[in-house]
């Protein structure tokens, strides 16, 4: 279990971070996007108490290799070209933290270096007139003890990812059992269970194009 953590990549915070972030979590990534592709992301975590015991046995204290602080944040974000943090927010609720960050980005390079540096899981594409930004939400990858250690507190948390744009587009994304989209519009939203993405073996992916 000490080397479960560099399986996961930022995405999986979301989702991230999204989205890379696929750490029993539920998560809320909104993003605004501008017609110059810059724009805004609202995002907001939760860390469930549960997880945060289990991920501290055997000393594994750097399991959760998860922001929690409004410092982590502000180490991360002045070293990503273009981007900035407009607001953060912590709060205990007893069950779990919750996370509130409200981010700006300048450009696309931007939020993809903040979703996932490794460009392998948050991927832009323009092709003519259309664009194309494909997010990859990994499963469980085969970890037998990860799989267990996710499912045990991942029940009841999903993954909600919308992208609000300045004109029409579509979203595809997986059809799996209590997940709802929104595809079409101006507005494109997916709500994901994550116990869900964690069981599948296969890649989940998202694609919003407009």
């Amino acid at each position: 279990m000490k080397k479960a953590h560099k399986a996961l990549s930022i995405l999986t915070l979301m989702v991230l971070i999204i989205l890379g972030f696929n750490s029993c979590l539920g998560v809320n990534a909104d993003i605004i996007l501008n017609p110059d592709n810059s724009g805004t992301l609202n995002l907001e975590y939760r860390i469930s108490h549960a997880l945060e015991s289990l991920g501290k046995q055997d000393g594994n204290e750097q399991w959760l290799p998860l922001p929690v602080g409004k410092a982590d944040f502000e180490r991360t974000i002045p070293r990503i070209p273009g981007m900035k943090m407009l607001s953060f927010s912590s709060k205990d609720d007893g069950k779990d933290i919750v996370i509130s960050v409200k981010l700006e980005f300048k450009n696309m390079d931007a939020l993809l270096e903040f979703l996932d540096a490794s460009g392998e899981k948050a991927v832009f594409a323009r092709e003519g007139a259309s664009s194309r930004l494909t997010l990859v939400l990994s499963g469980g990858g085969g970890n037998k003890d990860l799989e267990d250690l996710f499912a045990k507190v991942s029940d009841g948390y999903f993954v909600n990812i919308s992208l609000a744009l300045p004109h029409e587009g579509s979203l595809k994304a997986p059809s799996i059992e209590g997940g709802e989209i929104q595809g079409q519009g101006k507005k494109l939203a997916c709500r994901l269970p994550l116990s869900r993405i964690l069981a599948s073996k296969d890649a989940m992916k998202l694609e919003f194009t407009w």
